[in-house]
């Protein structure tokens, strides 16, 4: 018994690190997708590029 909830305990973080670093990856795409359309953004006189020039 104690080995079936400790197994069930280990893959339910399992579970939550996966769900985790999904939407981490998904919002680093969505910030990479409107950066790379918005283009470079201007504040007080300073300009930020948010994307990497393409090659």
């Amino acid at each position: 018994m104690p080995l079936g909830i400790a197994l069930a305990a280990a893959i339910g973080v399992a579970g939550t690190v996966a769900a985790i670093l999904a939407l981490f990856e998904f919002a680093i795409h969505t910030a990479t997708v409107i950066g790379g359309a918005a283009g470079p953004i201007g504040i007080g006189g300073l300009t930020f590029k948010l994307t990497r020039p393409k090659k």
